[in-house]
């Protein structure tokens, strides 16, 4: 038996949808009926900063405007940190994550500089991320009060001279 088809869409209620949204949206519900599916609406709200509640309500109604329904009730990221914490506690444990002290503006600088090739992978160098600032006492004090979920990266193993495929499963917490 095959895996049940589900979509989503997961809009950030920190302002009105607009034209990109919508067909994001519609893309989403018209592949899920199409395939017997389930299409979910799941509220980005974790940017306590700029999310607010009469986008969310906007959200709803513009929604059902377009004619698109979705199973309650809504699922909503703020809803659910502890599920991440505890996921994020079981990638620590297993020694697949591992703090990364690097801006994204020096990732993403690294990755500039990667071959690209339909075949080609990406692994920022060990240089570049796995640096722990032992040496900077005001960027240990940083790190210390950092969220943990914040700073950390995905570990793969090395690339190996051999065809190697990693498999990632979703998982539901």
């Amino acid at each position: 038996m095959s895996a049940p088809f589900v979509t989503r869409f997961a809009p950030s209620p920190t302002g009105l949808l607009h034209r990109g949204h919508a067909y994001s949206a519609l893309l989403a519900h018209g592949a899920a009926r199409a395939n017997d599916g389930t299409f979910l609406l799941r509220i980005e709200d974790i940017d306590v900063t700029r999310s607010r509640p009469a986008f969310e309500a906007a959200i709803f109604e513009d929604l059902g405007w377009l004619g698109l329904s979705w199973p309650q009730p809504v699922r909503r990221q703020s809803e659910h940190l502890a599920d991440y914490d505890a996921a994020l506690s079981r990638l620590v444990a297993a020694g697949l994550v591992y703090r990364c002290f690097r801006t994204r503006r020096e990732v993403a600088q690294a990755m500039a500089s990667a071959p690209h090739g339909a075949m080609d992978t990406f692994r920022i160098p060990d240089t570049l991320v796995r640096v722990v600032p032992s040496s900077n006492p005001l960027m240990k004090l940083f790190a210390s009060m950092v969220a943990i979920s914040s700073s950390m990266r995905h570990s793969t193993p090395e690339p190996s001279t051999t065809d190697q495929s990693y498999e990632f499963t979703d998982e539901t917490v």
